[in-house]
Formats: C-alpha cells, structure tokens, sequence
C-alpha cells in the first residue's frame, strides 16, 4: 500500500491510499480549518486535529462531534517510533526513512505488523520538508496514520488486516 499526494496547496493536502490499483481511501486535509475528510467507498466522516502538549507532544483526534477517537504519541523527538490510540486500542508504529519512509503498524507489544504502506513523496521537495520538522506533530504524518488505524477498524479494512 502507499499514500499517494495528489495535490496540495494553500488551503491543505489531499492523499488517497492505494493498494495495487486500487483506491482504498481518500484524504483531505485543511490547514486553515484543522479538519481531515476521510472517504472510504460510502462512508464520509471529518475529523478535527489538535496539537496539544509542549515536551510530550501529541496529536489529537476528534470526530464530528468533537469526541475524542484518537491520539498519535511520539516516544523519540524525531517520532520514529510511537504509539496511537484509537477506540480504546493501542498500536505501535515505525517509520523507517531508510526504506523510503515505510511505515508499520502493529499491535501494541506485538511483533507481527497489522499492516505496512509507503508514506514516500513522489515530490522531493515535500520530502524534504518535511525532514527539517523536529516533530512528528509538525507534519501530515499524524493524520496519515490515523486514517490508516481508521480504515483498518473499519468492517471493510478488517480484511485488510495481516496485509503488508
């Protein structure tokens, strides 16, 4: 699977998730309003994003109705390595930049991965910008994962789970 950025600009980013070729997941992100529109097949749902914390730093997540679904915790500065929680469940996740920015998620003290996808850019600038960030909470990444965690807790991305 890879996150694929199909455009950005002033206003935000949109990705879409891709698997072979198929389109699982759309993303929309707005930088003005802190809001990610995730579409998968029918389903629409828009949630909010809040950075909060000053030395531990964390990215909440907030649906429509402004109940928290999830956080993105960094255990290092750089947050290669961390932990999400989403719906009461906690996942650990990897980024690897030596392997064109993979990311791996997994279970919580578990060391077979839930899923793998690539978060590389086709777009070397946006790489490296987003490289200069000291945070993980500076960057896309958080909501790029959260969609990920979201589709897999979905009934549709259920069977996706153990796919790499």
């Amino acid at each position: 699977m890879k996150w694929v950025n199909v455009s950005n600009g002033y206003s935000g980013d949109q990705y879409e998730l891709w698997k072979d070729d198929k389109k699982l997941v759309s993303l929309s992100i707005s930088n003005h309003t802190k809001t990610t529109r995730i579409e998968c097949a029918d389903d629409k749902r828009l949630f909010f994003i809040e950075k909060k914390g000053f030395l531990n730093s964390r990215t909440v997540i907030k649906n429509e109705y402004g109940i928290l679904v999830g956080e993105v915790l960094g255990e290092t500065r750089e947050a290669e390595k961390g932990i999400i929680e989403m719906d009461g469940k906690r996942y650990e996740y990897s980024i690897n930049e030596k392997t064109n920015g993979e990311l791996v998620i997994s279970e919580e003290n578990s060391d077979n991965p839930l899923v793998s996808c690539s978060l590389s850019s086709d777009n070397d600038e946006e790489a490296a910008v987003a490289k200069k960030f000291k945070s993980l909470h500076d960057t896309k990444y958080p909501c790029l994962l959260m969609a990920l965690c979201w589709y897999l807790l979905k009934p549709a991305g259920k069977e996706m789970e153990r796919v790499t």
